[in-house]
């Protein structure tokens, strides 16, 4: 992020890829259930070992970057792609008072 690069491609509006960051917590259980198997296991691999919250981190941080890939997909690739990534809608926040709770 520190070279001429990132400006160059603002400038130029080119879509990027920002690829999240995933929890410590799930890194080391991926870390264990890999020591385990005694292999370097895959996300894939891992998500039927792991506890539930870092199968959801998981799950949602595949989507969020499939969904960018196929964002751009037409500057990746040479056939037209039909996008197939579930994109649910955000839901709306309940305003709540919080002195009649």
């Amino acid at each position: 992020m520190h070279s001429q690069l990132p400006n160059m491609m603002a400038e130029y509006s080119a879509p990027t890829i920002e690829i999240g960051r995933i929890t410590r917590t799930t890194l080391d259980h991926l870390d264990a259930e890999s020591a385990k198997a005694k292999k370097a296991l895959t996300f894939r691999e891992a998500e039927k070992l792991l506890p539930a919250g870092s199968v959801i981190e998981l799950q949602s941080w595949r989507n969020r970057l499939f969904a960018q890939f196929e964002d751009v997909c037409d500057l990746l690739l040479p056939a037209e792609v039909e996008k197939r990534v579930e994109r649910p809608q955000s839901l709306a926040t309940a305003k709540v008072d919080p002195y009649t709770l």
